[in-house]
């Protein structure tokens, strides 16, 4: 749990190695988003059982789980896989809103899409 934690710590302060900025679809393992101009999804792939997105709108930040173990708390969303089983939204209930697991979607997901 204290990994986690830290993750979304160093997350929510900056680090990240992989970026995708709007408009554009930016994909998770297991679900996939629009992206507007001025909006961009960040992420450490730390080779862990899980992943954690920093959501961009401008100064806003949305922090996005990806894995089966999530921290207490946010939107959960199950995703009907073995892994990963939830994807939690940290902050926007619109942002939750906006995520997509459907096949349809998924299948404009670029390349550049985290592995489990």
């Amino acid at each position: 749990m204290i990994e986690v934690l830290a993750l979304i710590v160093a997350m929510a302060a900056g680090d990240a190695d992989q970026r995708i900025a709007g408009p554009a679809i930016a994909c998770g393992a297991a679900f996939s988003i629009q992206l507007q101009k001025g909006e961009a999804l960040e992420w450490r792939d730390t080779r862990m059982d899980f992943l954690v997105y920093r959501f961009r709108q401008g100064d806003k930040v949305t922090v996005i789980y990806e894995g089966n173990a999530p921290q207490p708390g946010g939107i959960v969303h199950n995703t009907g896989r073995d892994a990963p089983s939830k994807v939690v939204v940290h902050g926007s209930k619109e942002v939750a809103a906006r995520l997509r697991f459907d096949g349809s979607e998924r299948s404009k997901c670029p390349t550049k899409t985290p592995k489990w």
